[in-house]
């Protein structure tokens, strides 16, 4: 059933790549017109498959229509906006330069000073506990007061809310916790055996800078017998063989890397549900994670941020499990996120909780 009720959201959108989206856009931007062309959700060229973070904006969208009127916005707008008292506000923040504050410039925080009096406010982003990631957001909440949020994170995260920096200003009747969600079947599944006992390889996808704790993967080269790892990124790990830079990971590719590759790590300290631990069981692969890349599952190998020891252990582990043990490994992984991960379910309680604040 649609609402009369507006909701003004703002997040990353992708830039446009088809030529007819680049001219429409580019004459927008000449004219200075006060509605983009993706204003009211269209003309948007989302890219296939919709990976995070465009992925979040994408469904929510999708949803939200359904049941409201739709105002979008690019997180890096600075554009004003025509607000109704019982108008719905959702926004994603950003830091500013010095990650010490949010950015003020922005049209999502123009949104929550302007209209947070009068309207129902919701501040939805990807979450851990990690100061040096979010503690510039901490005066949002102290000084908006009853403001909603919407963490986008792994339950790990909101399993230890008390370690949390936000935890005496947020009520838990204001958090509405969501997954990070995958369309499953947007990512083939390419691994379907594993190498023997003994010659299983690692893989990792991703950045080299903090927080995803490459420190570690180093010494799980250098300190677990016969350990042998590829990685994509534009970074350098010691001891480990570099595959590519950045690249499009089509189902071509990914097939190939399957035919060496059978396991995905991820060693990070803070991450809030890592995408690519995602699609890496969806592929097929085996995962090795820390509960800190956002994970929680017995789909997943449990892997430490600073023990060494017990990693080598868990690595031994895995390169003496049974094929068909990988195969059910994979299988409870990839049956969690169809239940805990998927679209539908997300969406439907974000739009939930919408309601509940009526």
């Amino acid at each position: 059933m649609s609402n009369s009720r507006t909701v003004h959201l703002v997040y990353s959108l992708p830039s446009p790549s088809k030529k007819l989206y680049k001219a429409l856009y580019k004459i927008s931007q000449k004219l200075n017109l006060l509605h983009p062309l993706y204003r009211n959700g269209n003309f948007i060229d989302w890219p296939e498959p919709v990976y995070a973070p465009f992925s979040i904006p994408f469904n929510i969208c999708n949803t939200l229509k359904n049941y409201y009127k739709l105002r979008l916005y690019n997180i890096f707008e600075t554009a004003d906006a025509d607000v109704k008292p019982d108008d719905i506000i959702m926004v994603h923040l950003w830091p500013n330069k010095d990650f010490t504050d949010v950015n003020t410039n922005l049209t999502s925080y123009k949104l929550l000073e302007k209209c947070f009096l009068k309207n129902k406010v919701y501040v939805l982003s990807p979450y851990n506990h990690d100061i040096k990631q979010i503690l510039w957001m901490k005066n949002i909440f102290k000084n908006f007061k009853g403001i909603n949020f919407i963490p986008i994170c792994g339950d790990y995260w909101l399993d230890t809310w008390s370690n949390s920096p936000f935890k005496d200003l947020i009520k838990k009747e204001h958090i509405c916790h969501v997954n990070m969600g995958i369309d499953p079947f947007q990512y083939k599944k390419v691994k379907f055996k594993y190498s023997p006992k003994g010659k299983r390889k690692f893989i990792y996808i991703g950045r080299t800078d903090y927080p995803k704790n490459i420190e570690m993967l180093e010494n799980l080269a250098s300190n677990c017998k016969n350990f042998k790892g590829g990685y994509i990124s534009s970074g350098t790990i010691k001891g480990w063989e570099k595959i590519s830079n950045y690249c499009n990971l089509t189902d071509e590719y990914m097939t190939g890397l399957a035919s060496e590759y059978d396991f995905f790590i991820s060693t990070s300290v803070a991450d809030a549900q890592a995408t690519t631990i995602l699609e890496s069981v969806c592929r097929g692969f085996g995962v090795a994670a820390t509960l800190e890349s956002g994970f929680d599952s017995d789909g997943i190998i449990k892997i430490d941020i600073n023990n060494i020891d017990f990693n080598c252990q868990q690595i031994n582990v895995i390169q003496n499990m049974e094929e068909e043990e990988i195969i059910k490994l994979n299988v409870n992984g990839f049956n969690t996120i169809k239940e805990k991960n998927n679209w539908k379910n997300i969406c439907n309680k974000i739009l939930n909780f919408l309601e509940m604040n009526k």
